[in-house]
């Protein structure tokens, strides 16, 4: 039987409903089922809903999905379509085929997999009545156009011993096969297979590690330990405790047509060719990656330098940590918390400072931030008072604003912008709550495109709240969360988005979709991307 057939989807809009183009002549049962959304959702009139996907982790957990179904039931073929966006009342939103031998297996895996994927998949639908749209900027279509429009910093070459956490900028690809050359699994004796017997086979000479590879005779048996070439000759290697050793001969003790030829013998380039790709460009150097950047002669890679930001903390009632603040003062707990979230090792951060709520100064400390600084990060100053001078002073730089005020909760005023020589600026909400979830999820991202790491090396992974969140909200929420050992998280009790008590005990955050509630599964980014 060939493999199955497996097509999963996610596209725009309401789905156009298509016969599945399949060629299964062994297929007796092909069945459809197509998904209509109902012109009323609890008893009242909709014009339509709305479904929101977590991607790409929606499109992964529905192929995951849809091949758990194909193997518990049998399946030929599995085929899955689902909308995102608006689907109107009347309108297609979900297709699902399967085909299989008989109809039995058809209907259960159909059944199985609705259900699976309701309590499983991070797609959310939301009514919607025939209503203005909100004026709020969807956050993560902002946030994918603004990342769009940069391009990774520039590489150096550096040693092996100041690489690790750095990011790849060129492919690794073997220079030679590895294992360079047949070499033994095991401690024991290289043997021919016509020389297998149970009489005595004397022992002459020793594989050794490191040396030319020997050539071995007919009717003896070499030594050879893990990791030594296999000898010239050698058909397998026999362990040493299956045999028995008396005055430089060996006896075998098993049976020795049960030694088949290749037995614990690693074949040259059984592990990559010479050649072949070993890493792609965009991943950070962490040790594994160290030993095969060694061990393929990439003695100073290249890799992508630091991205350097800069961070400025503006109001007036801030002061350093180390100061006793007056009744109306607030120690700087943003920027702090702004360097520990950007320790990693493919960032440099250039400069830390405090500006006062004047919209000169600020556009003074911005100009000199810019200059030495890929991004820049700011806290406060963003919202709509009469002293949130960053918008201001963005555009008087010559600074585009690409979006403010988004439809999340914390951190609604969030503002992103491109700098007039291209950096990156974020304006983050000045609570400290809402810097650490917009910081998280939006500007680190951004900062790893410009360090050109691999997107698919930081997704966050799902996670199921225990207990549930009750009731949804209208905004797409961050919500600090512990993580408890049976692998679920706690959403932690929380006063609002200036408790940084809850966000301290915390373990990262989980992302709740608009009008989602549940025990998920939902996104969950732990604090910083190591």
């Amino acid at each position: 039987m060939s493999d199955p057939m497996i097509d999963v989807r996610i596209l725009d809009g309401p789905l156009v409903p298509t016969r599945p183009d399949w060629e299964l002549p062994g297929a007796g049962s092909v069945l459809s089922f197509r998904g209509v959304v109902r012109p009323l959702e609890a008893g009242d009139p909709i014009a339509g809903l709305r479904y929101e996907t977590y991607d790409p982790m929606a499109e992964r957990m529905l192929r995951a999905l849809a091949e758990r179904v194909t193997e518990a039931h049998g399946l030929s073929a599995v085929r899955v379509l689902h909308s995102r966006g608006f689907v109107g009342a009347g309108e297609c939103s979900f297709q699902l085929d399967v085909a299989s031998p008989h109809r039995r297996e058809s209907l259960d895996a159909m059944d199985a997999f609705i259900t699976l994927m309701k309590e499983e998949v991070p797609i959310w639908k939301h009514p919607e009545a025939e209503a203005p749209a909100s004026p709020l900027a969807d956050p993560f279509e902002v946030l994918g156009s603004l990342i769009h429009t940069l391009s990774p910093v520039g590489t150096e070459s550096v040693p092996l011993a100041e690489a690790t956490g750095r990011i790849l900028a060129r492919e690794l690809r073997a220079d030679r096969d590895h294992p360079p050359a047949d070499v033994s699994a095991m401690d024991g004796f290289a043997l021919r297979l016509a020389d297998l017997s149970t009489d005595p086979i004397p022992v002459e000479h020793e594989a050794e590690i490191g040396t030319a590879i020997r050539t071995l005779k007919p009717g003896r048996a070499m030594q050879i330990f893990t990791g030594a070439p296999v000898p010239h000759g050698a058909d397998l290697v026999v362990r040493r405790e299956d045999v028995a050793e008396e005055g430089g001969t060996i006896r075998l003790l098993v049976e020795p047509s049960s030694l088949p030829s290749g037995l614990f013998i690693r074949r040259r380039g059984e592990n990559i060719g010479s050649g072949d790709l070993v890493l792609p460009s965009g991943r950070a150097i962490s040790p594994p990656v160290l030993g095969a950047l060694a061990t393929f002669g990439a003695a100073n890679p290249f890799v992508r330098r630091r991205v350097r930001v800069a961070v400025l903390v503006t109001g007036n009632e801030i002061v350093d940590a180390s100061e006793e603040p007056g009744p109306t003062q607030i120690r700087d707990s943003n920027g702090w918390a702004l360097q520990g979230l950007l320790q990693e090792p493919w960032i440099q951060l250039v400069s830390r400072a405090r500006v006062p709520d004047d919209p000169d100064r600020t556009r003074k400390a911005l100009g000199d931030a810019l200059e030495g600084a890929d991004a820049v990060l700011l806290t406060g100053g963003v919202s709509m008072g009469d002293h949130d001078h960053v918008p201001g002073a963005i555009e008087a730089l010559g600074g585009e604003i690409r979006f403010h005020r988004i439809a999340i909760k914390p951190g609604k005023p969030l503002l992103g912008a491109i700098g007039p020589g291209g950096e990156l600026i974020f304006g983050l909400p000045g609570n400290p709550v809402s810097v650490l979830a917009t910081a998280r999820r939006f500007a680190l991202p951004a900062l790893a495109r410009l360090a050109g790491i691999d997107e698919s090396s930081h997704e966050p992974v799902p996670l199921v709240l225990d207990p549930p969140i009750e009731r949804g909200h209208a905004l797409t929420r961050f919500l600090p969360v512990a993580l408890l050992p049976s692998g679920r998280g706690r959403v932690l009790p929380s006063r609002g988005s200036g408790d940084l008590v809850a966000a301290a005990s915390s373990d990262g955050l989980v992302e709740v979709p608009a009008g989602a509630f549940g025990s998920g599964p939902f996104p969950f980014y732990r604090w910083g991307l190591s």
